[in-house]
């Protein structure tokens, strides 16, 4: 990736992946918005507008430039973006009622469990005001904690243990459209969080890790189809 410079902090510029006549995708890097109310910010948007200006008119929202879904500020990888509004409707819908596939790859401390085949812990915002991180509900405890949990899947599809680093490498796919920071939250929940996670790993994971793991967090969108359209993205890490 090329690097960028705005407002005097530089970042690592998105690259076009793949292209249709009413749509598009982009691999957006880590520690990126997709998205910001404010014009000119360091977000994906503010990329894909300069070179879509349509995109603006193409979801409800003008700053969110065609977004048809978002990635996590930390999380690297495919978004796909429209460039008409029906377009727009056509993709968001099928995320929403759980027609697209979506993969990621993810890399998490320690041995990870091979006969664990799916996490279904249901994901909610805490009550608690201004707290960052989400709750998995893995009991009456945590539901107590939490406001309007929602059900959340994440599919195990495989695992890979690196011995050495004492990591394990998983592909992982939503079934469903995807809750905020889920794969991060049920990774914690089964005591794998993901590798660089500032919020869901431990101080002391993040402290004693090797050198050869450095930023960033180790969360990428690989692949995306629903219906004629089909992205791969490998992981840059």
């Amino acid at each position: 990736m090329s690097t960028i410079s705005q407002r005097g902090e530089p970042w690592s510029a998105p690259i076009l992946l793949e292209e249709g006549d009413d749509w598009f995708a982009v691999n957006k890097p880590h520690n990126m918005h997709v998205e910001s109310k404010i014009p000119g910010d360091n977000t994906l948007a503010t990329w894909v507008l300069q070179r879509f200006p349509e995109a603006r008119a193409a979801s409800p929202k003008e700053f969110e430039a065609g977004a048809c879904h978002r990635l996590d500020y930390a999380t690297g990888g495919i978004v796909v973006h429209a460039k008409t509004t029906r377009a727009w409707q056509r993709v968001h819908q099928g995320i929403r009622t759980h027609k697209a596939e979506k993969h990621y790859v993810v890399k998490v401390y320690g041995d990870f469990p091979r006969d664990l085949r799916a996490i279904d812990y249901p994901v909610g915002h805490p009550k608690k005001r201004n707290a960052r991180k989400m709750i998995a509900v893995k009991s009456r405890l945590d539901a107590r904690l939490v406001r309007s949990p929602q059900a959340a899947r994440t599919v195990i599809l495989n695992v890979k243990y690196d011995q050495t680093l004492d990591i394990s490498e998983l592909r992982v796919a939503l079934d469903g459209p995807g809750r905020r920071h889920q794969l991060r939250v049920h990774m914690a929940a089964v005591g794998n969080p993901i590798v660089n996670d500032p919020l869901y790993a431990s101080k002391e994971a993040l402290r004693l890790q090797p050198k050869a793991l450095a930023q960033p967090m180790m969360l990428f969108a690989t692949y995306f189809r629903l219906d004629t359209i089909e992205v791969v993205c490998e992981p840059d890490f």
